[in-house]
């Protein structure tokens, strides 16, 4: 007779910490939240979102009905297997390229890198300057 017990895969979830970025949400203008909202959609809103680490990940159709943005009309920024050029982020992110080529990894930004630059830009006023491009 075969053994009745199963062969289960533990899975480890590590949620994020998004203290920071609910904080700099705070102190964005209303103005600059619209132009965020219209070209994220409702992104900022899965900062605030209760997460059950039990359940399983949502699919891509589920995370598009979600955010009301579709993935097929945002292709991701490199693609799977290239390399980040700093040129290219820099470009994107409005960043001198000296500043992106120290920050820059070969997996991309370390999340204090972009904390402290969000911070940097908070007290020049430019709080959002890196979601409004």
């Amino acid at each position: 007779m075969g053994s009745e017990r199963r062969n289960t895969l533990p899975l480890k979830f590590k949620l994020p910490r998004v203290d920071t970025l609910i904080t700099l949400r705070s102190k964005i203008t209303p103005c600059k939240k619209n132009n965020f909202i219209c070209r994220y959609r409702r992104m900022l809103d899965l900062l605030t979102t209760p997460i059950d680490v039990s359940a399983l990940a949502p699919t891509i159709e589920e995370y598009e009905k979600l955010l009301d943005w579709y993935v097929k009309d945002h292709p991701p920024f490199a693609k799977l297997g290239e390399p980040l050029m700093p040129e290219s982020v820099a470009e994107a992110l409005h960043l001198p390229i000296e500043e992106v080529s120290l920050g820059l990894r070969p997996r991309g930004f370390a999340i204090k890198f972009l904390e402290d630059k969000a911070w940097a830009l908070e007290k020049e006023g430019k709080c959002f300057l890196l979601m409004s491009f």
